[in-house]
């Protein structure tokens, strides 16, 4: 997937997983599988009809509370969610 100026990462990172949905439920974490002193918490944002639509994602440096920030990374794509099902607003994958 692009990134910038023509770079990529691979849809291995959580942010890749999330983008894809992931198959179990709840936050894809990464504890420096793809790059050496960051990790990374990210969760689907869901279209109301289901679909997944974008990701939250957010990267730290290794040795960070990764799962305090999981929690806030949840509570970010649940709130997002959650407003595009109020407003209506039915985004297209």
């Amino acid at each position: 997937m692009p990134v910038r100026n023509g770079e990529a990462f691979p849809l291995e990172t959580a942010l890749g997983q999330a983008l894809r949905g992931p198959v179990r439920s709840g936050v894809v974490l990464d504890r420096e599988d793809v790059v050496a002193g960051v990790c990374c918490a990210a969760l689907p944002v869901r279209s109301p009809a289901g679909a997944v639509v974008g990701a939250v994602a957010v990267m730290v440096e290794a040795g960070q509370r990764l799962e305090v920030v999981a929690g806030r990374v949840a509570e970010a794509a649940v709130a997002v969610t959650r407003a595009l099902g109020r407003a209506g607003i039915e985004v297209r994958p």
